[in-house]
């Protein structure tokens, strides 16, 4: 009987995906000037301590890990009619300062292209689950033109070795477009999975609203995966708090200022925010990666419309990650991941 893997193997696993055969570096090699230019994290990788570097990994580990998830359990009911949204795509490659070496990974804007795929076959599965459509959205126009840049050579890569490929369009803004997508293609897509990564408060409360009430609306299946950046938002307090800010838009109104008189400001902000999202009918599974006194701390969400029957069968993967996460600590999760893109590194051409 095969032994079932441990929670360590399967963030590995997924590794291994984003950095499939050295891709990743072949097209970073490739088109390293533009990426070195425009990569979206490259003023925080010039302040920031290397540890934090890690966080970037995590996060595209954590999406790729779910997206497997997400497939495996909705194939089945709406097979050929799963879509995919990225709503802030950034450039598809998150390249890696560790020890000295530039290591590339796939981002969040591939991962629906090769988990689906790559990971399937990985993971011996006799069924591949591809994606119908796939739509990225990226509001820089430089960025965007490396964005497809990347994904064409990933989709050259994929039509070499016959994997089957999704229908993709690129868009300039979430907040704008949302609409206009659900309504185009409510009849073509079944199963909406969908990644918002914000730096901080780009994606609009309205434009949510929208996507997440596409369930009721058009009777079709909606899951999100929200990073919500705590740090981010925790920085912004005192011009927040002062003045008209932002925010308004970000939560839809002004009841996050009750926020602006208590200690703990991100954490609040976060809580109003999973509130909002629980009046539409959705559960919030969270899970906060980093310290309260990290800059970069973070909730990484699980929104997923209220199962009023039975308990969702993503639920418990994602407990059994979240309570790994949290009992292994920054340094152990930081000293894994960290093992884990070296050794991948080194052994590209023989995964």
């Amino acid at each position: 009987m095969k032994e079932r893997k441990d929670e360590s193997e399967r963030l590995i696993d997924q590794l291994k995906i984003l950095q499939y055969y050295g891709w990743p570096n072949e097209i970073y090699s490739k088109h390293l000037k533009e990426i070195d230019i425009y990569d979206p994290h490259k003023e925080t990788y010039e302040v920031e301590e290397g540890k934090v570097r890690i966080y970037h990994a995590f996060k595209e580990v954590l999406i790729s890990y779910y997206t497997g998830i997400a497939i495996n359990v909705i194939h089945r009911r709406v097979s050929g009619s799963t879509c995919f949204v990225d709503a802030t795509a950034g450039i598809g490659i998150v390249p890696l300062l560790l020890e000295d070496k530039v290591i590339p990974i796939f981002g969040s804007a591939v991962i629906p292209l090769i988990t689906p795929t790559l990971g399937e076959r990985y993971f011996g599965k006799k069924e591949l689950k591809p994606f119908k459509m796939v739509f990225l959205m990226e509001k820089d126009i430089k960025r965007r033109n490396i964005l497809r840049k990347v994904i064409n050579e990933v989709l050259e890569r994929l039509r070499n070795i016959n994997m089957p490929m999704p229908h993709i369009e690129f868009y300039d803004d979430f907040n704008s477009y949302i609409h206009h997508i659900l309504m185009k293609y409510r009849n073509e897509c079944n199963y909406w999975l969908v990644v918002i990564d914000p730096t901080g408060t780009e994606i609009e409360w309205n434009a949510m609203e929208t996507l997440l009430n596409v369930r009721k609306n058009y009777k079709v299946i909606v899951d999100v995966m929200f990073n919500f950046m705590c740090g981010s938002l925790r920085r912004q307090k005192g011009e927040a708090c002062s003045k008209k800010h932002k925010f308004d838009e970000f939560f839809g109104d002004e009841g996050w200022r009750k926020c602006c008189n208590e200690k703990g400001f991100g954490e609040c902000l976060h809580n109003y925010y999973v509130d909002k999202v629980k009046s539409l009918n959705y559960e919030v599974y969270g899970s906060s990666i980093w310290k309260m006194g990290n800059p970069w701390h973070y909730h990484f969400d699980l929104i997923i419309y209220k199962h009023h029957k039975k308990s969702h069968p993503w639920i418990q993967p994602y407990r059994s990650i979240s309570e790994y996460i949290v009992n292994l600590r920054e340094d152990g999760l930081y000293r894994m991941l960290t093992n884990g893109l070296l050794i991948n590194y080194m052994q590209k051409d023989r995964m």
